[in-house]
């Protein structure tokens, strides 16, 4: 087995895989994928993606109360193409709290942290 990083010409021996997690990597540099080949068959494999992720979330405390948030969070998302999904990394009940004010869903996912 060989492993290895996917070449620009690769990626659509890939895009079968991808398809099946609902990823759509369309740019070649915006994504990294490691591939595991068994003679030229994918048999494994691993991406590094940028996502979306909204924050940090700050207000001067002399401004808290009288700032919303959520307007803040309009100007942001109405510049997404509509579907364009994007998360928030919740650090602590304040953020969550705010999260689920904005209407977004909570996942049953843990986040790690891994550092090249």
């Amino acid at each position: 087995m060989n492993y290895g990083l996917l070449t620009p010409e690769e990626w659509p021996q890939a895009k079968f895989i991808l398809d099946s997690f609902g990823q759509n990597f369309q740019q070649y540099g915006a994504a990294i994928i490691a591939s595991c080949k068994d003679d030229e068959r994918i048999v494994g494999l691993h991406c590094l993606h940028p996502v979306l992720h909204g924050e940090p979330v700050w207000i001067d405390p002399d401004y808290r109360g009288r700032v919303n948030f959520l307007y803040m969070k309009e100007q942001l998302t109405s510049s997404l193409k509509p579907g364009t999904e994007y998360y928030v990394f919740a650090p602590d009940r304040k953020i969550s709290v705010m999260a689920g004010v904005a209407g977004m869903k909570r996942l049953a996912w843990e986040v790690w942290k891994g550092v090249a």
